[in-house]
């Protein structure tokens, strides 16, 4: 969000993500680790348990700091990644291991 602001505005990619707790990630790469399961039988792939759209977690995120700023949500033709940001392409794959918290709830405990 600090690179994006330009006064009260914080611009930010339009982005599907599906962003997963540090937490998460740490506890499955632990039960990998120590799974009897053959090397490879395990997805290597891991997502929070679903979509989101990033302007709107950095959203939450102005309120719960209390800052009044507005979000704006702008598209680079410029940056390779520009058309994987928006279309999803970032998203994780089907086989992907879903997990975690939702983005609110870990907001919220944090």
């Amino acid at each position: 969000m600090g690179w994006g602001r330009q006064g009260d505005v914080i611009y930010l990619p339009q982005m599907r993500t599906q962003i997963v707790a540090a937490r998460t990630v740490a506890e499955a790469i632990v039960e990998m680790a120590l799974s009897q399961e053959p090397e490879g039988a395990q997805p290597a792939e891991i997502a929070g348990p679903r979509e989101e759209y990033l302007p709107d977690l950095a959203q939450m995120v102005a309120a719960k700091r209390g800052e009044n700023v507005k979000i704006e949500a702008v598209s680079n033709p410029a940056d390779p990644d520009d058309a994987l940001n928006s279309n999803g392409g970032l998203l994780p794959g089907p086989q992907a291991t879903l997990a975690g918290p939702t983005f609110a709830d870990w907001l919220n405990a944090n």
